[in-house]
């Protein structure tokens, strides 16, 4: 008896270390995607404005404004992407909440308990937590709950900052390609 004990003691505490590497995993993540979408807003949105500024003096440059023009486009869809990566999505869960109505609600149980993703008044949301508090199993399922959300988001997050780097680069390899004919149309021509 007193083995099962200890083996369920350390089973809990081997959970308890899981549930607290995966907070810090996410907490990372998050981090993560906030640092590489404010590195790709900041520089796409210092090459937009320069290039409009710079738009008169293009001609001087063998298709300057071809390479204006396909750096400023990647640089809009790359900043759009970016800013889409790293928002936090929590209007879409709002409309997504109303949408789904009164239905929604009136089934809210303590076993789909997310703080913040609810259309329920303070008293109820007290006696759900307390519910969530008292009892293991709802903490458990309500954990999984989250964590399938902040999978969700990471994953959305991450394929939006993916995209917003690989516009970047199509649009600066393919000003540096066109660049590139246009010295050579000049060396040769």
């Amino acid at each position: 008896m007193e083995e099962n004990h200890q083996y369920r003691k350390k089973k809990g505490q081997y959970f308890n270390s899981f549930l607290r590497n995966q907070s810090k995993f996410y907490v990372n993540a998050f981090s993560i995607v906030d640092r590489k979408a404010a590195i790709m807003i900041r520089i796409n949105s210092m090459i937009i404005p320069v290039l409009f500024f710079l738009s008169n003096d293009m001609d001087a440059i063998v298709f300057g404004k071809a390479i204006a023009l396909i750096l400023i486009s990647t640089s809009i869809i790359s900043l759009v992407f970016a800013v889409n990566g790293s928002r936090s999505n929590f209007f879409r869960y709002r409309m997504l909440s109303k949408q789904k109505g009164n239905a929604r609600t009136a089934a809210l149980k303590e076993d789909i308990f997310i703080i913040g993703w609810h259309d329920i008044s303070l008293d109820a949301y007290k006696k759900i937590y307390q519910k969530v508090a008292d009892n293991t199993e709802l903490q458990i399922l309500n954990h999984a709950h989250v964590t399938y959300k902040m999978d969700e988001y990471l994953r959305k997050a991450f394929t939006q900052l993916e995209l917003a780097y690989l516009a970047f680069m199509i649009g600066f390899v393919l000003s540096s390609i066109v660049f590139l004919a246009g010295v050579m149309t000049k060396w040769l021509g």
